[in-house]
């Protein structure tokens, strides 16, 4: 599964590759925050370790259950918004620092290293990731928020509506709103960064490249979740009804058959942008297997 095998190659980059690490730094140095001198700092942190506890336990903690309750509520929403934020920064960011070595007039310069024009392009959408490794530990939060609900079947009620089903139905809806949950979190990245990959290829400058990429990242995963939401909640329910078929069966073919739909789906879109990445970056095989071989 190409997903698979370039999710895998995001999360290994090529950590002693000079292009790597300049695509890395080129971000910034950590932490990059000048210090600012505050008058009885000392003072109100010494207040705050006395005084923060018990607001947090009289007003803090009602509101934290709430907020995390409205989480697990909204999941089925909150996640592919999440998502689609992540992943809407990472290619706005990737794309744009590929077109700005353009702009400096080092892009060739950089294609004709080793790793070719698409570990240059690679390089960028990679260190963007590990550079923000602090976003990547807030999504698995989401995700885990996401489980969760689906455990205590608060998504499932959501996706496929109320109604009196049987526990085995109930728990194939729980698995299949948990694998998409699961899917999305995964190839959210690969998509972003294979519009990273592409757009900076057509746009003349920094500023088009972004919004481009913004625009087809957006277009991209509307064409996935509208699809599926439509599918799920119209297209299978009325299509098995006008088929007769057993209430218990279609309760259990629905979710299935929703969780093959959006893995095919993406799953088909990840290999036309890695098809038009190839063609249009012009690569080799040698460049082809520094990325994907890293993988197996």
């Amino acid at each position: 599964m190409l997903s698979w095998k370039l999710w895998r190659a995001l999360h290994r980059p090529p950590q002693r590759s000079p292009l790597y690490r300049r695509a890395y730094l080129r971000q910034g140095p950590p932490n990059n925050l000048v210090p600012i001198r505050i008058p009885l700092l000392g003072f109100v942190k010494n207040v705050s370790l006395v005084v923060l506890p018990v607001v947090l336990i009289l007003l803090g903690t009602p509101i934290l259950v709430l907020l995390y309750y409205l989480a697990l509520l909204l999941a089925p929403l909150l996640l592919p918004l999440a998502n689609t934020i992540y992943g809407l920064s990472h290619a706005y960011s990737s794309s744009g620092s590929i077109a700005h070595e353009r702009d400096q007039q080092t892009y060739d310069v950089l294609c004709a290293s080793p790793p070719g024009i698409l570990g240059m392009h690679w390089s960028y959408c990679t260190g963007w990731i590990h550079y923000h490794w602090l976003y990547r530990y807030a999504m698995i939060g989401v995700l885990a928020t996401g489980i969760i609900a689906t455990i205590f079947g608060l998504s499932s009620q959501m996706v496929f509506g109320v109604g009196q089903s049987s526990p085995l139905i109930t728990i194939v809806r729980a698995l299949s709103v948990a694998s998409i949950f699961v899917l999305d979190y995964a190839q959210t990245p690969v998509v972003s960064s294979l519009v990273a990959l592409i757009v900076p290829t057509y746009a003349e400058n920094t500023g088009n490249t972004r919004l481009w990429a913004v625009s087809l990242f957006l277009a991209l995963q509307g064409a996935v979740y509208l699809p599926t939401l439509l599918i799920g909640l119209y297209a299978l329910p009325s299509t098995f009804n006008l088929m007769s078929i057993d209430p218990a069966v279609s309760g259990l073919l629905i979710p299935l058959l929703l969780i093959a739909f959006f893995a095919f789906l993406r799953e088909m879109i990840i290999m036309g942008l890695w098809y038009a990445a190839r063609e249009q970056l012009s690569t080799t095989k040698v460049e082809l297997d520094a990325i994907t071989r890293v993988a197996l």
